[in-house]
C-alpha cells in the first residue's frame, strides 16, 4: 500500500490532499505522470493535483530505492523547478510537506519551501 499526503500552504491558501493506491496500481502512476508532465509542458498551466502527480511519481521511486530524505526532497525540487517558469502553481506555493508511507519501508517526511525565484530545501 503506498500512502502520499500532501498540505501546501501559500500566501493566502492552504490545501491539504491524500493519495492511497495499491502496489498493483503503481504501474499507473507512471502513466498519471507522463499524463501531467505532457498537460503541463502543453499548455503552461497546472493545478495542485497535476503537480502532486509529478511528485508523486518521484516519491515512489526514489522511497522504493529507499533514498534518503535530502535525496529525495532534491529530485522533487528539481522537478518543479523545471516546471517553475511555466507554470503560475508553483509561484503561489510557500510550503509544502509531503508525509510518504511505501509498503513496510519506514515513513519519510519531507518539507519543502518556496520563493518566487527558485526553491529552497
Amino acid at each position: 500500500m503506498i500512502q502520499i499526503k500532501f498540505l501546501i500552504k501559500g500566501y493566502d491558501f492552504a490545501k491539504a490532499k491524500s493519495i492511497q493506491f495499491s502496489n498493483k496500481h503503481e504501474e499507473n502512476l507512471k502513466i498519471m505522470y507522463e499524463i501531467a508532465r505532457e498537460a503541463i509542458i502543453r499548455e503552461k498551466t497546472s493545478d495542485y493535483e497535476q503537480l502532486m502527480i509529478v511528485c508523486c511519481s518521484i516519491i515512489v521511486t526514489e522511497t522504493r530505492k529507499n533514498s534518503i530524505t535530502s535525496t529525495i526532497q532534491e529530485k522533487v525540487l528539481e522537478e518543479i523547478s523545471k516546471y517553475q517558469s511555466l507554470i503560475q502553481t508553483t509561484k503561489e506555493i510557500k510550503h509544502m510537506s509531503i508525509d510518504i508511507k511505501v509498503d513496510s519501508i519506514p515513513r519519510k517526511v519531507l518539507e519543502l519551501s518556496f520563493n518566487s525565484k527558485r526553491c529552497l530545501i
